[in-house]
């Protein structure tokens, strides 16, 4: 993150393919999201990506304890 441009590259997964097809698919569309990415905005406890007619929503991890 720079100012208001945000670089992801060299991304790095497993190449081990799961017998769960719909992990693979999921997998495999957050992936075409990812690089489809033109805009984001953040605030302090979320990120949203969005282009290409995706949208990507992280929030914050909380504890359950």
């Amino acid at each position: 993150l720079d100012h208001l441009n945000m670089t992801v590259d060299n991304l790095i997964h497993t190449e081990m393919v799961s017998t769960n097809a719909a992990a693979n698919a999921q997998e495999t569309t957050f992936f075409k999201a990812l690089q489809a990415a033109q805009t984001f905005s953040a605030d302090h406890d979320s990120l949203t990506i969005t282009g290409g007619g995706w949208e990507l929503n992280f929030t914050e991890a909380t504890s359950s304890s």
